[in-house]
């Protein structure tokens, strides 16, 4: 993953890839959104100081398009943290060509 201090990633999803992700992408410099369905599962995956340096949380679920637009505002990366999801995966789509 190649990214410069600039980039606005999203990651949908903090389960086992999605963890590894968020921790990456902060290491090497960028701006880490999430959009997760439950922050209690947030807050067992990453410690506190993980998550204080999140750009923006959004709790909703990956398959709403209105999730998915709130979420998306000033991204320029969305990472799907879910691995492979069709219906997710279309709707990710959808709302990329929206936002």
């Amino acid at each position: 993953m190649t990214t410069s201090s600039h980039s606005q990633i999203l990651i949908v999803g903090v389960g086992g890839l999605g963890e590894h992700l968020v921790r990456e992408a902060l290491e090497r410099g960028a701006q880490v959104s999430v959009l997760v369905r439950d922050r209690t599962n947030l807050e067992a995956r990453l410690d506190a100081g993980t998550i204080a340096k999140l750009t923006r949380i959004t709790v909703g679920d990956a398959t709403d398009p209105a999730a998915l637009d709130s979420a998306m505002q000033g991204i320029d990366v969305v990472i799907s943290g879910n691995g492979a999801h069709k219906t997710m995966a279309r709707r990710m789509a959808e709302a990329a060509k929206r936002n």
